[in-house]
């Protein structure tokens, strides 16, 4: 586990990997990211976090259980990507891409607001999963 996750209320069903954004229909809820180069896009969905932040505890039965999505805010976590724009390199920006909750290499120029995260992979073509650095900006 290499990533710091919070608990996340969802409008629409997710799994590990996914892009996900802020739902504007739903106020505080997260979807698919629904756009190429959407600047709504808020994280990675986690598969294993280090540390989760935002868990609910029920004081009834005395338990931290919490099955709401993690979101990668930070850290290292294996993102699904297309390579819908090119083939992916190490390094590369990556942004939303046409398909709901898949990421793909960025413009530069067109990412600013946009990026989810850096690719530590590569993916030469299709549609995959790599480790990506998260770092929103």
């Amino acid at each position: 586990a290499a990533d710091v996750a919070e608990r996340i209320n969802v409008s629409e069903w997710v799994e590990a990997g996914y892009v996900v954004e802020i739902d504007p229909e739903h106020p505080g809820f997260f979807r698919k990211s629904s756009s190429s180069y959407s600047t709504k896009v808020a994280g990675i969905i986690s598969t294993s976090p280090g540390v989760i932040l935002g868990n609910h505890f029920d004081e009834a039965t005395d338990d931290w259980e919490d099955n709401r999505p993690v979101l990668a805010v930070m850290g290292r976590v294996p993102c699904k990507v297309s390579a819908e724009n090119g083939p992916i390199q190490i390094g590369d920006l990556l942004v939303a891409s046409s398909t709901l909750g898949i990421a793909m290499k960025g413009n530069p120029e067109r990412a600013i607001g946009a990026v989810v995260g850096k690719a530590m992979e590569p993916l030469e073509n299709g549609e995959g999963t790599i480790v990506v650095q998260v770092m929103l900006r």
